[in-house]
């Protein structure tokens, strides 16, 4: 049945935020100022899926750490849409990063019924929730605004792709469902112009950020990264670079295989790996997608693609990727669009030399020839590798300037912080009559446990 379920994560101490307090001080004593007058209020989060991609890693700290400063954060997901569903809403993301093309009537009809009914679960959850500021992301559950029922003065819509070029067919069909949010938020100020129609004061720019803390970004030691990858493979003694990304035509994987190929004529032994593990429901083009990179792979035994899970075994995915990048000499990130691309900040924070698609995202993260290297061509990857590999001393500068460069911009605490200033933000723009309808938490009350749960 079609519905937006709950997803329920564990108990989380309150002093959660103060174990970052040593990656980045000052922020935390900024949460802590900010903080107290939005505790008991009432957050919801609504995405595609809970596992795979960048928003579901986001959330999954995000609620916690929202959680722990007293705030009563909820995450809902879409349980039992029809395939055709994910394969609309792919097509939709695809356009909005520029993808010529159009929805026909019978997808738009689709979409639209699907996310109406999405709607009519959201408001048999809101009966238990108390004014609830709602945070939408991305178009899977875009279209429920259109339901005239729902609290539209207390939602906000977060985009998280690139939308330096959309398809403005798309936007045309999407515009009288975005003109109802009373705000959006995007990740870069190059995607405001694609919303030149909206009030720009009611646009709020927030980039994504990492948790240090979870297994994927904490520190590793060579010897243990380099014997989880032997079981796959991969010599340790030999140079390897990797690109952690999903399989699709925007991440370009096949470019990166070309570029691979010219580099092989340069450093001898020379070793690739391609992980993108296939875990998002919300993602069907994924699959055929890889067969694609199969056959551009030809077979080479230097290149290692990994997309099942299942072939970890007891090994994690985060402590596998974890492994790749601990290993690996260079990491590219040689993506045709990037709305952010968390992965590059995942390689960054382990300091190692990056080599990226010219795109916002990697623009946004890279200052090129000191945080990384900006490339528009498998020519340039190749070129940049080889640089690198050969100047392990330079490769390590590089690193280290990218490490400190994630610390001050792209940590977890301080996408916290910019939320809490959204909150704000849509707290004071609510009609004061919602305020009265009911009360409502003592705002310095201590949250109940059983949320939590």
């Amino acid at each position: 049945m079609l519905h937006l379920k709950e997803v329920h994560l564990p108990f989380r101490e309150e002093s959660l935020v103060d174990r970052y307090r040593e990656i980045t001080p000052d922020v935390v004593n900024e949460i802590r100022e900010v903080a107290p007058p939005l505790r008991g209020r009432t957050i919801l989060h609504i995405n595609a899926t809970p596992i795979g991609g960048g928003v579901a890693e986001l959330l999954h700290s995000q609620i916690r750490l929202e959680r722990s400063l007293g705030l009563e954060s909820h995450w809902l997901v879409i349980e039992g849409a029809p395939v055709e569903f994910f394969d609309i809403t792919k097509k939709m993301h695809n356009m909005l990063q520029g993808k010529a093309g159009g929805l026909s009537e019978e997808e738009r009809g689709l979409y639209l019924r699907i996310t109406d009914e999405l709607a009519d679960s959201l408001l048999h959850h809101l009966r238990r929730f108390q004014e609830p500021l709602i945070i939408v992301h991305d178009p899977q559950p875009l279209g429920m605004i259109q339901n005239d029922s729902l609290p539209t003065a207390s939602m906000a819509l977060r985009l998280h792709i690139d939308l330096s070029s959309p398809n403005a067919s798309l936007l045309e069909f999407l515009h009288p469902y975005l003109k109802k949010y009373p705000r959006i938020v995007l990740s870069s100020e190059e995607y405001i112009p694609a919303f030149g129609w909206y009030d720009r004061a009611k646009i709020d720019l927030i980039p994504p950020a990492i948790d240090p803390l979870t297994e994927k970004n904490q520190p590793m030691k060579l010897v243990e990264a380099r014997k989880i990858l032997a079981r796959f493979g991969i010599d340790g003694t030999k140079p390897l670079l990797t690109q952690v990304s999903r399989f699709d035509p925007w991440k370009d994987p096949v470019g990166v295989i070309r570029a691979f190929r010219s580099l092989q004529k340069n450093i001898p032994g020379v070793q690739l790996a391609l992980a993108g593990f296939i875990t998002a429901k919300d993602d069907p083009e994924a699959v055929t997608f890889v067969k694609k990179v199969e056959r551009a792979r030809k077979s080479d035994e230097h290149i290692f693609l990994f997309s099942d899970p299942a072939v970890l075994d007891d090994i994690s995915n985060d402590m596998f990727v974890s492994a790749l990048l601990t290993a690996s000499d260079v990491i590219i990130q040689k993506s045709l669009r990037e709305g952010f691309g968390l992965t590059m900040t995942e390689a960054m924070w382990k300091a190692k030399p990056l080599i990226a698609g010219d795109t916002v995202g990697g623009r946004m993260q890279v200052v090129s020839g000191q945080t990384g290297f900006i490339v528009h061509s498998p020519a340039e990857v190749a070129e940049t590798a080889v640089l690198l590999l050969e100047d392990s001393i330079r490769a390590k500068h590089i690193g280290h300037a990218a490490k400190e460069s994630v610390r001050e911009k792209f940590i977890i605490t301080r996408y916290i912080l910019d939320h809490l200033h959204l909150y704000e933000g849509m707290q004071k723009s609510l009609p004061k009559t919602t305020l009265l309808d009911e009360p409502r938490m003592a705002l310095n009350s201590k949250p109940s446990a059983h949320h939590y749960l």
